[in-house]
């Protein structure tokens, strides 16, 4: 039996109760950043590798990075809707990188044991709704 769209709602208003994901970056970071980025705005945030690169693609516009622990902190800004950021030192973002990843992969974990015995296209709802009411674009 499929639930409604109400039940969907509900299930995901209380997993986004239970994460403890806070806004990225300013809420990961324990040091003032000193370099602004500009992100542009885009629907569609998606990083992928690309030879030596990790590449971040904001809508059509790419972004190369060396570093993928920058490029995961510029790609979980994006995902917020940041369209600016201020980079902190490299110690600075590999330590907020990993925070935001531990408390992604409590939320994930938490998705999991609320969805169970759900099929896919309900668990797609939830993960997306989720994501609105913690105010990332499809961080799931």
């Amino acid at each position: 039996m499929k639930l409604s769209r109400s039940e969907l709602l509900e299930i995901a208003n209380r997993i986004a109760k239970k994460s403890p994901l806070k806004p990225f970056p300013e809420s990961y970071m324990n040091a003032k950043g000193k370099d602004p980025f500009k992100i542009p705005y885009g629907e569609e945030v998606t990083m992928f590798r690309k030879d030596e690169f990790t590449v971040v693609m904001v809508g059509s516009e790419p972004f190369y990075f060396m570093s993928h622990n920058l490029a995961k902190f510029v790609f979980y800004a994006a995902k917020r809707g940041e369209q600016t950021v201020m980079i902190p030192d490299v110690n600075s973002i590999a330590t907020s990188v990993k925070l935001f990843e531990n408390d992604l992969d409590i939320t994930l974990s938490i998705i999991i044991q609320e969805c169970r015995g759900l099929d896919d296209s309900e668990i797609d709802i939830i993960k997306h709704e989720t994501s609105s009411l913690l105010g990332y674009s499809e961080i799931f």
